[in-house]
């Protein structure tokens, strides 16, 4: 369970760095490839992006880069809208557990399943 706990954590890492990586190179490309101190962009473009990026990644091939570094993968029956559905849901919950991390970090704690996973019932598999 720990070890399965570390992985879990170490995957969300890796698709944070990711995602800002993502970021970054969005809002140069956006300012015209120029370097200034303030990037400004579009929010709703920053959250398509946060969003995007698992919720694609999550629906198409059932893992993010982290996970499947980690060989951690959703366990998704079909690929319907059901599932996307689910999908979505579990990923719209990452809000609330970015502003208050204890949301994120106790459920798993305790049961190795993020708040996210509760309320749309999907299990995470670990190879």
């Amino acid at each position: 369970m720990k070890n399965q706990i570390k992985r879990r954590l170490s995957a969300s890492f890796i698709d944070i760095i990711l995602l800002f990586t993502i970021l970054y190179f969005y809002a140069i490309a956006y300012n015209g490839f120029t370097i200034y101190a303030n990037l400004p962009v579009n929010g709703y473009h920053i959250l398509l992006i946060i969003y995007g990026y698992p919720i694609i990644q999550e629906f198409i091939f059932k893992t993010t880069i982290g996970k499947r570094m980690y060989r951690i993968r959703v366990d998704l029956e079909e690929r319907n809208i059901q599932g996307f559905i689910q999908i979505v849901l579990r990923n719209l919950i990452n809000l609330f557990e970015i502003m208050i991390p204890l949301i994120y970090l106790i459920p798993i704690l305790f049961s190795n399943k993020k708040v996210g996973d509760y309320f749309s019932k999907i299990n995470l598999m670990y190879d």
